[in-house]
C-alpha cells in the first residue's frame, strides 16, 4: 500500500515538474518573440514619437497576427530599388488627409530609385470600442508617396520584405470606416508623416515610399495640361472603359483622347456654362460651333463588382485650357465618340452621369474661370463617365458665347437647348432622350389679323380649366419660337423634361393645342416640316400631364414636359423689338445768348429696346431742310442747342434711338433765338 502511494506521488511530482518546464519554455518563446520585435534602429528613420515601435521586418504583418494593444509597428522593407514599372500611390503632395476626396494619387515613374517602409497597426483581438493610435515618423530621405488602399498595397507588395507575409485584404487605410476616420499628414518638407489610426477588427497599414537619391525630384508621370485632386488618377489610354470591365474601388480614371480636333459639325454637350449642376433642371446644354478646335478627355468611374450600396467618389480636375463643354448623357457620349480613341472600347449605354435622377444622384460643377471640373460620382451597378471638351490652347476665351449656337435675346436653363432650324419636328422624327429643342421661326411679322393663343396671362398652368385663350391684336409685330420635346423611341414610362426659357421681350401668347398650332403655322418656317396631330402640350390630361408657368413680367416660361409616345410642342409668340414711338411734350425751356434749351418726356413705347440716345434736329427755313445738332449720345431728356443765329426763328424736333434704329419724331416746337 505504501509502495503504491509512493509510486503515485512520484508520478504527480514528475507531471508538475514537466508542466512547469513547459510553461517556462512557452514563456521563453514569448520573450524571444518580443525580443525580435523590440525597438530597433530602422535605417533612414531618424526620429519617431507617439504610439510606435520600430522593429525589424517581422515574419508576418497579416491581420490579427502582429497585434499590439497600444502601439503601431514600423519596419524597413526594401532599399535602393530601381522601379521597373510604374508605382501607384494615394498621397503624392504634402498636406493633411482625412477624407478620400482630398487624396492626391499619382504614379511614380519607372527607373525611380526608392526605399520602402511599412507601418502596421492592429489592436489585440476585436474590441467593441474603437482604439486610436497616434504618432509621427521622420525620415532622413524625402517621402515620395504613401500607399493606403488595399489594391495599391497589394500591387506594391513587390516592395515588401522578402520574408514577411502580408494580408491581401482588411488592411487598408479606412477613410470611410463608420467607427472613425483615419488621418495622415505629409509634412511640407516631405520628411515626416503624422498618423491617427482608428481600429477595431482589421489593421491599418501604410506603405511609405522614400527617395533613395538626394538629388532626384522628377518622381511622377504627369501631364502639364491637367492637375488632379481627390479620387481621380491620370492614366494612359485604356483598352476598355466598358461597364464592369475597368473597375476600381477607390478612384476614377482620366485619360487624354484626341487633341487639336477641328469640329466638322456642331458638337452637342450637356453643360456649356460655369455653375453647379445637381439637378437636370440646372443643366445648360448646347452646341459647340463647327470649326472650333478642341481637345478631349475621358473620365471613367466604375466600382469593383456589383455592390449593394452606392460608392461615392469625389475629385477635382484642373485643366490648362478652358473647358468648353461637358458631355455625360448616354446619347451625347455616343454622338461624341469620334473624339474618343480607336484603341479604346466604349460602352454604348449605362455609362452616363445620372444628374438629379434619383436620391443617389451624381453632381458636377464647372468653375467660373472654366478651368476646374468637380465631380461627385455615386456608382454601383453601372459606371459614371464624362467626356470633357477643352479648348486646344490655354488662351482665355474672351467671348464664350461665340463658341455655341445661340438664339439672340434668349437665355435657357435646364433640359432645353437652342438649335438651328431643323428639317422636321414631326412626331418620332426629331428625338432626344434628355432635351427639348428650341429654335427661332419667323421674326418681325406684323399680324394681318388677330392671332388666337391658348394662354396670354402670367400664371401657373396644370389644368385645362385654368386656360384662358386670348387674341394678339392685328397690327402687332411679333417674333415666333418653337419648342419641341420628343423622347427617343416609344418608352413605356413617361420621360420628364424640365427647363426655363427667358426672352428679352414680353411673351404675348403661348400656342400648344393641335388646332391652334396648325392655324399659327404661318409663323413657322417653310424649310421645317411640322406634324398636324399628336404634338399638343397635354395640360391636365390624366395623371401624368404637362405643366408650365409664365412669369409675372411675361418674359420667362418654365415648363415640365412628360413625353412618351407623342411629342410635346409649343409655339411661343413674343413682342418684336421695334423703333420707339415719338418723344412726348417737347418744350423750349429757355432761349438766350444764341442758345436754346429743350426738354421732353420719354416715348410711350420704347419698342422693347432701351433708348440709348435722342436725335435733336432744327430748321431755319420752316422745315424744308433740317440740321442735326451735334451732341454726345445721351438718354437724357433735355438738350442745350448752341451755335444758333441770334434774332432768327427756328423749329425743333426730337426722335428716340434704340438698338433697332431711329423712332418717330416728336411734334415741332418753335423758338426765336435771343
Amino acid at each position: 500500500m505504501a509502495h503504491a502511494l509512493f509510486t503515485r506521488l512520484t508520478r504527480w511530482m514528475k507531471s508538475v515538474q514537466g508542466s512547469h518546464t513547459q510553461n517556462l519554455e512557452n514563456s521563453k518563446n514569448k520573450c524571444l518573440a518580443l525580443e525580435r520585435l523590440e525597438d530597433r534602429s530602422v535605417p533612414a528613420i531618424i526620429g519617431s514619437t507617439g504610439q510606435l515601435v520600430r522593429v525589424s521586418a517581422p515574419i508576418s504583418a497579416e491581420v490579427n497576427k502582429l497585434e499590439n494593444a497600444n502601439n503601431a509597428f514600423v519596419f524597413a522593407e526594401k532599399t535602393q530599388v530601381s522601379l521597373t514599372a510604374p508605382l501607384k500611390v494615394d498621397v503624392s503632395v504634402p498636406g493633411n488627409y482625412s477624407v478620400a476626396s482630398t487624396l492626391t494619387p499619382a504614379t511614380i515613374l519607372p527607373g525611380t530609385i526608392i526605399n520602402s517602409y511599412y507601418l502596421h497597426a492592429d489592436v489585440v483581438g476585436t474590441p467593441s470600442v474603437a482604439k486610436t493610435m497616434k504618432g509621427t515618423i521622420t525620415f532622413d530621405d524625402a517621402i515620395i508617396g504613401l500607399v493606403l488602399n488595399a489594391k495599391y498595397l497589394a500591387s506594391s507588395d513587390i516592395l515588401g520584405a522578402s520574408k514577411t507575409v502580408y494580408s491581401q485584404s482588411g488592411r487598408e487605410f479606412d477613410f470611410n470606416d463608420p467607427s472613425g476616420l483615419d488621418k495622415i499628414s505629409l509634412s511640407a518638407d516631405r520628411k515626416s508623416i503624422t498618423y491617427e489610426l482608428v481600429m477595431t477588427g482589421a489593421s491599418d497599414d501604410v506603405r511609405i515610399v522614400t527617395s533613395a537619391s538626394s538629388t532626384a525630384t522628377n518622381w511622377f508621370s504627369s501631364d502639364k495640361r491637367v492637375k488632379l485632386l481627390g479620387q481621380v488618377e491620370l492614366t494612359p489610354a485604356q483598352g476598355t472603359v466598358e461597364v464592369n470591365k475597368n473597375e476600381d474601388l477607390n478612384y476614377a480614371k482620366i485619360f487624354p483622347e484626341r487633341t487639336s480636333v477641328t469640329l466638322a459639325a456642331p458638337l452637342p454637350v450637356d453643360v456649356t456654362r460655369p455653375g453647379d449642376f445637381n439637378t437636370a433642371s440646372k443643366l445648360t446644354p448646347g452646341l459647340i460651333q463647327a470649326g472650333t478646335v478642341v481637345n478631349s478627355w475621358y473620365l471613367h468611374a466604375d466600382v469593383t463588382g456589383q455592390p449593394s450600396e452606392f460608392r461615392q467618389m469625389k475629385g477635382w480636375i484642373t485643366f490648362e485650357s478652358p473647358v468648353l463643354g461637358l458631355v455625360f448623357s448616354d446619347s451625347r457620349l455616343n454622338l461624341s465618340n469620334y473624339l474618343g480613341l480607336s484603341t479604346t472600347i466604349y460602352s454604348k449605354a449605362a455609362r452616363q452621369l445620372d444628374v438629379g435622377l434619383d436620391p443617389n444622384s451624381d453632381s458636377i460643377s464647372l468653375s467660373p474661370d472654366r478651368k476646374t471640373v468637380y465631380f461627385n460620382s455615386m456608382t454601383a451597378p453601372a459606371c459614371d463617365d464624362l467626356r470633357i471638351i477643352t479648348a486646344a490652347t490655354p488662351d482665355p476665351i474672351s467671348s464664350p458665347q461665340v463658341l455655341y449656337h445661340q438664339i439672340p435675346g434668349v437665355t435657357l436653363g435646364g433640359q432645353v437647348e437652342s438649335v438651328p432650324a431643323p428639317q422636321t419636328v414631326e412626331v418620332n422624327k426629331n428625338e432626344d432622350p434628355n432635351y427639348a429643342k428650341l429654335f427661332a421661326e419667323n421674326a418681325l411679322i406684323t399680324l394681318s389679323s388677330p392671332l388666337i393663343v391658348d394662354v396670354a396671362s402670367p400664371g401657373a398652368y396644370n389644368q385645362v380649366a385654368a386656360l384662358v385663350p386670348a387674341a394678339v391684336a392685328a397690327g402687332t409685330v411679333v417674333n415666333s419660337y418653337y419648342l419641341h420635346a420628343d423622347v427617343t423611341g416609344q418608352p413605356v414610362n413617361f420621360r420628364l423634361m424640365t427647363g426655363s426659357i427667358t426672352f428679352e421681350t414680353p411673351i404675348l401668347g403661348l400656342v400648344f393645342s393641335d388646332s391652334r398650332l396648325n392655324t399659327s403655322n404661318f409663323l413657322g418656317l417653310a424649310s421645317t416640316v411640322y406634324s398636324s396631330v399628336g404634338r399638343r402640350y397635354d395640360i391636365g390630361s390624366g395623371n401624368i400631364s404637362d405643366s408650365f408657368t409664365l412669369s409675372a413680367d411675361r418674359k420667362t416660361i418654365t415648363f415640365n414636359s412628360n413625353t412618351a409616345p407623342a411629342c410635346d410642342d409649343m409655339r411661343i409668340i413674343t413682342a418684336a423689338k421695334t423703333v420707339a414711338s415719338a418723344p412726348l411734350n417737347l418744350v423750349v425751356s429757355s432761349s438766350t445768348g444764341g442758345k436754346v434749351v429743350l426738354g421732353w418726356n420719354t416715348p410711350a413705347l420704347d419698342g422693347y429696346a432701351a433708348i440709348t440716345n435722342y436725335l435733336v434736329e432744327y430748321s431755319r427755313d420752316g422745315g424744308k431742310s433740317w440740321t442735326v445738332f451735334d451732341r454726345q449720345a445721351s438718354s437724357a431728356t433735355s438738350a442745350s442747342v448752341s451755335g444758333l443765329v441770334q434774332g432768327s426763328q427756328y423749329i425743333f424736333r426730337v426722335a428716340a434711338i434704340n438698338s433697332v434704329g431711329k423712332g418717330s419724331y416728336s411734334g415741332f416746337v418753335t423758338a426765336k433765338v435771343a
